[in-house]
């Protein structure tokens, strides 16, 4: 049978607003998981405001997906993360999409969404 590509976010996010907030660069950006018939062959994610393309880790271990998508193939290895370091970034709210390529050379983009950087900043004396 032929099943359709399937993808989740899990990383806490306002959904009413669909932002990210991100405040520390260690702070994760967008993570979750993805599947498709033919399994995930790399991902990205970028944002044109941003100037930003970073490869997605994908591969992580998801026993929840697993239980939940047993029909599709390695579903048990179908987390994702995104690492970055923001420091670059100026404060503000950037517009990201996450792209994701099938080992069938399929295409897909989720977003976009929006990821709010917001940095602590070292207050003076």
């Amino acid at each position: 049978s032929d099943l359709d590509t399937n993808m989740s976010f899990d990383n806490p996010y306002n959904k009413d607003l669909r932002c990210i907030k991100v405040k520390e660069e260690k702070d994760p950006l967008p993570f979750g998981w993805a599947l498709d018939n033919s399994g995930i062959s790399k991902g990205w994610l970028f944002s044109e405001d941003a100037n930003v393309l970073v490869p997605i880790l994908y591969g992580i271990e998801r026993e929840d997906v697993k239980e939940k998508y047993p029909q599709y193939p390695d579903s048990l290895h179908s987390g994702f993360s995104v690492v970055y370091d923001i420091s670059n970034l100026e404060d503000g709210v950037y517009e990201f999409t996450l792209r994701i390529m099938a080992k069938d050379f399929q295409v897909l983009d989720f977003g976009p969404f929006k990821i709010k950087i917001e940095k602590k900043h070292k207050r003076p004396f």
